[in-house]
């Protein structure tokens, strides 16, 4: 999270020394900043290009096809967030720029490029090529340090970068959301950008912009010029309930507003600084009224003929909880302790975080790709993003690595009769036809083959699938969902993985936390797990006892959730119940971890690497050293690594210190400052008679 003191501080730092706070500035801007400086960007100074009129000319000519497939979606961001957009190609040169300000000379008709203006989201984005958020004192240049700033790379099938759109806002920061809708708006280009002549059919209505305006926490409203209710988030719906029920546009804004504040009003009355309008609106049912504050509205011209009327608003918090009563108590999805009551648990704030990026994104049609470590939960989250979303169709979950590669294509897309040998007389229906008005979860989507990603893209693209041995086309109505353990983006580099199909799959991505860094969850869900299992074995519920707790939350778990679960199993079959466990119960790997005082984290301060420290070991003692490695090991990794390898061989520091090429002595000293210690247990069986 961006703490604007600490980065100052860093910024200064750098600056003056041209050390790095690693703590405090993320890793992309700190690439950032040292290529700055080694190209020699001055932090103070003041100096923007000029426009290039006849380039600029020359690039909207070239790109005109491009600019009418992002222009409506610049217009809509612009109206929503009240931010500057702009669009670059390949080369860093604005080419189409949108400001809500009367006047905004800087980027338009210019190369951003980070060797002459410094790190900007604009700049990082062509280097890291994914979506990146640069705010406030992570500019390098001091002249930039009040914008707020997100990007989103156009990359093509093979990875290539060619241009970007941005949003800026020179004074506030951008919401959180900012970013996600960065990365929506680059799809829904594409998507408009693929339509070709069928774009404006695809803007006939304004349901198109329904995944970028679902992202906004406030309530948003677009309207026709004439005020009939076109579209309306969430956050939104309490105060128009039931417009969906009429045709498309049929329904006036009026039927929802106080007699106070007609329509009139809401589509003319000035909005001034520090002073928003307050439009009142009837509640459903009842006498009272609801007043909610017109920040933003502007009329946006989207080059096809309409013209939509964007009304942004913020509620007091009465009248928001009050809207939440409206809409029903939201399903809890915390802390539980039957398998009916929720999907997944977690009151950690690593947690936390993913549970509110499900809430927000369940009801939005957008596909998700959902990121993480072999065991985290990636299926239990797809099923809780479907169960939240409302859809009425079946969640249909396909495991890509598990099926032979000459049946994939089958088994996904479905087959008539006689499409191959073997096929069943009567044809069959693939996944995709059965998860129509639902949902599929394609599990370990970086196993897919690549020549089916291909197919898989046309899929999601145009929502029908042919199957094998036919020509006809099926429509359906079908949202994806996938998941992967693997880094998508070496894969895309080592060309196993589709860019466009991953940006395609990712208009939304979710990285699950290993449960190591959830804090506390591994008491709740041992507890869960305990109460769950002992039902399903027909044992009864004890808890465990808190130095069994304890272990359990000491272990680092290489298998996250599903090894922890494994592991109360197993104890609960040798123990007979939760109470009755003990350390002798557990793996000796996992009991080992409840050491009085042991604390698996490296003090923030220590860097040196095990090569260097048993170097200077050997120096001490007058032996010849080796030359140090160029660069410290990551301490994160360092300390993951001693702890696989001391579980490996059960305990046996000479062993781990052997397979890591030290000598005992100084895995003993390097465990210290990494806060690392070794519990034995000795077990004595005692010999009959």
């Amino acid at each position: 999270m961006y703490d604007r003191k600490r980065m100052a501080e860093a910024w200064r730092t750098f600056v003056t020394t041209g050390v790095v706070d690693e703590d405090v500035v993320r890793p992309e801007v700190a690439r950032s900043w040292r290529r700055c400086r080694a190209a020699g960007v001055n932090p103070w100074s003041s100096y923007f290009p000029d426009v290039d009129e006849a380039l600029l000319k020359e690039k909207r000519d070239k790109y005109s096809h491009s600019l009418a497939a992002n222009a409506p979606i610049m217009r809509i961001v612009m109206a929503l967030l009240e931010c500057n957009v702009s669009l670059m190609d390949q080369e860093n040169f604005v080419f189409e720029f949108v400001s809500p300000l009367s006047y905004y000379p800087r980027t338009f008709g210019t190369y951003v490029l980070e060797e002459e203006v410094g790190t900007g989201n604009a700049t990082v984005v062509s280097y890291e090529k994914k979506p990146v958020r640069v705010e406030g004192f992570e500019q390098y240049r001091a002249i930039a340090q009040t914008y707020s700033g997100v990007s989103a790379p156009f990359i093509d099938a093979d990875g290539k970068y060619f241009g970007a759109l941005n949003f800026n806002d020179p004074f506030n920061p951008l919401p959180p959301y900012a970013l996600d809708m960065c990365a929506m708006g680059v799809d829904l280009a594409n998507t408009l950008f693929l339509a070709k002549r069928s774009m404006n059919a695809l803007l006939s209505t304004a349901e198109f912009f329904a995944p970028l305006v679902n992202l906004m926490d406030e309530p948003v409203l677009l309207l026709d010029m004439q005020g009939h209710v076109l579209l309306a988030n969430a956050a939104m719906h309490p105060y128009v309930m039931g417009y969906e029920r009429f045709s498309y546009g049929s329904q006036l804004v009026s039927a929802y507003l106080s007699k106070k504040t007609g329509a009139d009003f809401l589509m003319k009355e000035a909005i001034k600084d520090g002073q928003p309008p307050a439009v009142v609106f009837k509640a459903p049912r009842k006498k009272e009224e609801h007043t909610l504050y017109l920040i933003r509205r502007r009329a946006i011209d989207l080059g096809n003929g309409l013209t939509y009327m964007v009304c942004v608003f913020k509620e007091s918090a009465k009248v928001a909880k009050a809207a939440a009563s409206r809409m029903g108590k939201p399903k809890v999805m915390g802390r539980a302790t039957t398998r009916e009551t929720v999907n997944y648990i977690g009151e950690s704030e690593a947690w936390i975080k993913v549970d509110k990026l499900v809430r927000k994104i369940a009801p939005i049609k957008a596909n998700v790709l959902i990121l993480g470590e072999t065991g985290t939960g990636k299926e239990v989250v797809a099923r809780a993003i479907h169960a939240m979303s409302g859809r009425k169709g079946n969640f249909i979950a396909i495991n890509c690595g598990a099926i032979p590669r000459d049946l994939f294509a089958a088994e996904l897309f479905g087959y008539e009769r006689g499409a191959f040998t073997g096929a069943s007389e009567s044809g069959a229906a693939g996944k995709i036809e059965a998860a129509d008005g639902g949902t599929l979860f394609l599990d370990e989507i970086g196993e897919m083959p690549l020549d089916l990603q291909v197919g898989l893209l046309r899929v999601i693209q145009d929502q029908s699938v042919t199957r094998l041995g036919s020509t006809e086309s099926r429509k359906f109505d079908v949202r994806f969902l996938a998941a992967t353990n693997q880094d998508v983006r070496t894969l895309i580099d080592t060309q196993k993985f589709r860019a466009d199909l991953y940006y395609r799959l990712s208009m939304v991505e979710i990285e699950l936390p290993p449960l190591r860094r959830r804090g506390d969850d591994v008491r709740l869900l041992a507890d869960y797990f305990n109460r769950d299992l002992s039902e399903s074995l027909q044992l009864p519920y004890t808890p465990f006892s808190e130095e069994v707790m304890d272990a359990l939350k000491g272990y680092t778990w290489r298998g996250n959730v599903r090894e922890l679960r494994n592991i109360v199993e197993r104890t609960l079959i040798m123990a007979g119940e939760g109470a009755k466990v003990t350390l002798s119960d557990l793996p000796a790997h996992v009991a080992n971890a409840v050491s009085s005082g042991a604390k698996f984290m490296a003090p923030a301060k220590v860097m040196a690497s095990l090569a260097e420290a048993d170097a200077q070991e050997r120096a001490d003692q007058g032996t010849p050293a080796d030359s140090p490695s160029d660069g410290d090991a990551a301490m994160r990794a360092e300390r993951d690594r001693i702890i696989e390898l001391v579980e490996r061989y059960g305990g046996n520091i000479s062993q781990a210190a052997k397979a890591l090429g030290i000598s005992r002595n100084t895995l003993y000293k390097r465990m210290g400052q990494l806060h690392l210690k070794v519990k034995v247990t000795v077990e004595v069986e005692e010999s009959e008679g």
